[in-house]
């Protein structure tokens, strides 16, 4: 088998200032999974200078491939949510810009990884369901803006660490639906 066959696709999206938390996910990810190749794809709101990726491409050594992806010319007439940056809403546009990848694992560039996503990835049977997460139980303070945004508080899932089906979500026409 080639070994870029084994390389579990794992997205991110983030813009220039979010580089060093970025980087920190990244360090983690290779940590907790010590001999898991990765092919990490960087959704860029804004072209990294060069030094910045190289500095962000030695992280995972032999066990990472990476791309980058500048979106800057996409999604500039949606509106964001002041608490959050477009490159948030990057993973909308993932089934039309990975027709590779039948299924991915996207992450938040904030979020510390523990244990070994690739392992995980490889046992979620997403079935007939456009993604997995995590279930994340309200806060009592976030009750009320969740209702307020028209989520269901004791339904809604954390977005931070998703694996989406990139197959069925093609097939559906979702990101024209997005």
């Amino acid at each position: 088998m080639d070994r870029s066959d084994c390389y579990v696709p794992v997205v991110i999206a983030f813009t220039p200032n979010y580089f060093i938390p970025a980087a920190t996910t990244l360090y983690s990810l290779f940590h907790a999974a010590e001999k898991e190749c990765f092919h990490v794809i960087c959704l860029l709101s804004v072209n990294l200078p060069d030094e910045q990726k190289k500095k962000i491409q030695q992280i995972g050594g032999v066990q990472a491939r990476y791309s980058f992806i500048d979106l800057s010319d996409r999604l500039q007439n949606v509106s964001v949510d002041s608490k959050y940056t477009v490159a948030a809403l990057y993973r909308l546009l993932l089934p039309d810009l990975l027709t590779e990848y039948d299924k991915v694992l996207y992450m938040d560039c904030d979020v510390i990884v523990r244990n070994n996503l690739g392992e995980l990835f490889r046992t979620v049977d997403l079935g007939d369901n456009y993604l997995a997460g995590v279930f994340e139980a309200p806060v009592d303070f976030q009750i009320e803006h969740l209702k307020k945004i028209g989520c269901d508080p004791y339904s809604y899932i954390n977005s931070g660490i998703i694996i989406m089906n990139l197959a069925m979500l093609r097939a559906d026409n979702m990101t024209k639906k997005f």
